[in-house]
């Protein structure tokens, strides 16, 4: 009797370290595909980046942009960021009239655990946004937005984006919009 209880017990024992084995070989794949999938993301957006050129002193994006944000919102962020980098969107506000800065403003202030960028776009008007969401891990809604709308021209040169000043912020049931968005970030 004492050695069947020790059998079932080396068979229990067996059967939690198989279980193991094959939860640490699970895990183990799930990080490896997660890192390649990181590394996937780094070359579409270090591919769609080279579509940037610069021509005298402005920025064009030489691809089919509309199908490039659609397909790729994330990477696009990248993109727009470098397209209208040293463009004042804002230019009454100093520090503030530069979109990036304003983005990045608005990530320090929320301090939200998950942060999401990225460009959507409309081809009927002609127009895309610059968007940052930032989530708690909690909720599948945002606690907080950014976003900012893009007006999109295509000429021989490809597509110049340029920001417009109707940035809008929505954090905690309050909508802030152009001057009141730069003021509650501090600008």
């Amino acid at each position: 009797m004492a050695t069947n209880k020790i059998l079932g017990s080396k068979n229990v024992l067996k059967k939690a370290f198989v279980f193991l084995v094959l939860s640490a070989s699970f895990l183990s794949l799930n990080s490896q595909d997660a890192f390649a999938a990181t590394g996937d993301q780094k070359e579409i957006t270090s591919k769609l980046v080279r579509n940037v050129k610069e021509v005298g002193y402005d920025r064009y994006y030489k691809g089919d942009f509309y199908s490039d944000a659609g397909a790729y919102p994330e990477g696009m962020f990248l993109v727009v960021e470098k397209l209208i980098e040293n463009y004042i969107a804002f230019a009454h506000m100093g520090d503030g009239s530069y979109l990036p800065t304003v983005g990045q403003r608005f990530e320090e202030k929320i301090e939200g655990q998950t942060v999401k960028r990225y460009v959507a776009v409309s081809q009927k008007k002609k127009q895309g946004y610059y968007c940052i969401d930032i989530y708690n891990d909690t909720n599948d809604q945002p606690i907080a937005t950014l976003t900012t709308s893009l007006s999109i021209t295509k000429n021989k040169n490809g597509y110049f984006i340029t920001p417009k000043d109707d940035i809008k912020i929505v954090y905690k049931g309050k909508t802030y919009n152009k001057q009141a968005a730069l003021n509650f970030l501090g600008f």
